[in-house]
């Protein structure tokens, strides 16, 4: 590849170097040119960027040779790739102090020893680095296209790795989630973790690229050598590379997928506890074998629309790199119109809820806008066959959160919603409770005396009149007159113990 790149070496070969000397750095005239620059002033910060021919007549050198090595040593230190003096009107030689500096350096300094039209050599290097460019990006797009087609019939994700080592000649090691690292060749793993240790920022010698999935890391490649410095094209093969390789690995991950509709009327089944332990435990010993001895919990996501061109698989995909991120393994079932993940704790720390939580965050700040959703957890359970009692709580737990999404998403943090939930499938309960506070509807209803909303806030306030008076804006003689009426119809005593409670629960029961 280095047929692409402009070194000091080949400078050396053109023609208006044939009387040129290499003074010093003569190690170094491997150093790649970017590009020729003219310069004749001390005030370089500005002009050089890295990989810079620098040539002069020596006017700004020529002041003595302490300005003459900081000049040097600036220019090391810009990463300029190497410095061209014309000897004769402004500086006669290049002092032994300067080459000795160079040489520690190992920055390469040429002399002209006539005078060299130092524009003609601007024109026919800036031509060449122009042309070596030109091919560089055709080589890039042919690159491209060539693993473009590889990806379409490859096997597997080796493939494409190979392609990109014999296309660069360097090793390299690719980390996937959840994978061993693959090493091309296998010979280079030492050389791997001795650069990934110590010179984790030599980019001449050490390059990575991640890869995303759904917006998730989901794996890194490494190209290194020691043979030769890594290039720009080097990098931007590693960037066509890596591109196509996520590519392919999201083609897999969406076959898998669908294929995963398979498992449904398994999945269903233990969701309805229609599976022995032993059936589960199969099922898992060939899907998801590390699971096993896992806790759990059900989530479900009511999908409330969802437009034709939105991909489920995709979305699907999505919320399982999410859940893997925090530590979780599911799998997935699609039931009228809703989303259900039974989730394997794979970590198994108390903090459950906690990484919970930031996946919904995540779910909230990524997902698809224009997609609204319920969510909703179940109970959160030890076993495999409690899995079910899991699925049952989220279910009720998307009830209770259609009606106020306010709430908590979890089962274990809705301890009262669940418990009026189950009495307003009573219907002898509910039927007393209507009974009971049926007066001060009727009232409310025929003379709009607020007395449910007055008698709501007052136990909520816990009796002090003035709070009260104060959080329904009214004063306090108005408040008066309609605990009198309250107390009218259901009795003096509803702020004592358990008449308290039952009347408490009967208006959240109704209200709800």
């Amino acid at each position: 590849m280095t047929e692409f790149l402009l070194t000091i070496e080949s400078v050396m070969t053109r023609k208006h170097f044939e009387q040129a000397k290499v003074v010093a750095g003569h190690g170094s005239l491997q150093r790649y040119v970017k590009w020729v620059h003219i310069l004749e002033s001390l005030d370089i910060e500005p002009f050089v960027k890295g990989g810079e021919l620098i040539l002069t007549t020596g006017i700004p050198i020529a002041r003595g040779e302490e300005v003459f090595i900081d000049f040097i040593k600036k220019l090391s230190q810009l990463e300029a790739a190497g410095l061209c003096v014309e000897l004769g009107k402004h500086i006669e030689r290049i002092p032994d102090s300067v080459i000795q500096c160079a040489n520690a350096l190992a920055f390469p300094i040429v002399t002209f020893t006539n005078v060299v039209p130092f524009v003609e050599i601007t024109q026919d290097l800036h031509k060449l680095l122009i042309n070596q460019q030109y091919e560089l990006l055709q080589h890039l797009e042919s690159y491209a296209q060539d693993l473009h087609k590889l990806a379409l019939y490859a096997t597997n994700y080796e493939q494409l790795l190979m392609r990109m080592h014999k296309y660069l000649n360097v090793s390299i090691a690719f980390e996937l989630k959840g994978e061993d690292i693959l090493y091309i060749p296998n010979t280079q793993q030492a050389l791997f973790h001795h650069l990934r240790q110590t010179a984790p920022n030599d980019t001449e010698h050490f390059l990575s690229k991640d890869i995303y999935l759904l917006q998730q890391k989901y794996g890194t490649i490494y190209i290194y050598s020691v043979n030769r410095i890594l290039t720009e094209l080097d990098t931007l093969i590693l960037d066509r590379t890596s591109v196509a390789l996520a590519n392919y690995l999201l083609r897999d991950l969406y076959i898998d997928e669908k294929q995963g509709n398979e498992n449904r009327l398994i999945l269903t089944q233990w969701l309805h506890n229609e599976l022995t332990v032993q059936d589960i435990q199969l099922f898992l010993e060939d899907y998801a074998p590390k699971t096993i001895k896992c806790s759990w919990i059900v989530m479900i996501q009511r999908i409330t629309r969802f437009n034709k061109n939105q991909n489920l698989t995709y979305h699907k995909l999505f919320i399982h790199n999410i859940l893997e991120k925090y530590g979780f393994f599911s799998c997935t079932v699609e039931e009228n119109r809703e989303l259900i993940f039974i989730i394997a704790d794979m970590w198994g720390k108390n903090d459950y809820k906690q990484r919970l939580e930031a996946v919904v965050r995540e779910m909230n700040e990524k997902s698809q806008e224009d997609m609204p959703n319920i969510l909703g957890f179940g109970h959160y359970v030890n076993s495999l066959q409690d899995v079910f009692r899991s699925y049952e709580t989220a279910k009720n737990t998307i009830f209770i959160r259609k009606h106020n999404k306010s709430l908590s998403y979890f089962f274990d943090d809705l301890p009262l919603q669940h418990m009026l939930l189950q009495l307003r499938k009573d219907k002898v309960f509910l039927d007393v409770a209507r009974q009971y506070l049926s007066p001060l509807f009727e009232y409310d209803q025929q003379f709009n005396g607020q007395l449910v909303r007055t008698l709501t806030k007052y136990l909520e306030m816990n009796g002090l009149k003035k709070e009260t008076a104060q959080e329904l804006f009214i004063v306090r003689q108005t408040l008066y007159h309609r605990l009198e009426k309250i107390e009218s119809m259901i009795g003096k005593d509803f702020m004592k113990g358990d008449q308290r409670l039952a009347i408490e629960l009967m208006l959240r029961l109704i209200d709800e």
